[in-house]
């Protein structure tokens, strides 16, 4: 692995000449993807009754690049940078200030 950050990880793997699986060790979820040199391996399996992984059928006796990301996070940033937009004032769900509500008189 060289860096893994808070919603990818990449890396290179040694070549092999046997099939062999590409595991992140996270809990598993159809949100990640994995790319090994370009090719997109598809939807992720459990591996080990929690991971998320993909078997690599096609081995190469050479160095590999790989690149695992939850993509979920996509959308998360998406509304994040809508929600900026919005401009200064705005409450949570951007229509602006909260008007107060007057206490009764006693």
């Amino acid at each position: 692995m060289d860096t893994s950050g808070r919603v990818s990880t990449t890396g290179s793997i040694d070549g092999t000449a046997d099939a062999y699986w590409l595991v992140q060790s996270q809990s598993w979820s159809s949100g990640f993807e994995a790319v090994v040199d370009g090719v997109d391996l598809g939807v992720p399996a459990l591996v080990n009754g929690f991971a998320t992984g993909w078997l690599v059928a096609e081995p190469s006796t050479t160095p590999v690049a790989f690149d695992v990301e939850w993509t979920p996070q996509r959308v998360v940033w998406g509304a994040l940078a809508l929600c900026g937009r919005c401009g200064s004032g705005a409450g949570a769900d951007g229509a602006g200030p909260t008007p107060t509500t007057p206490r009764p008189r006693r």
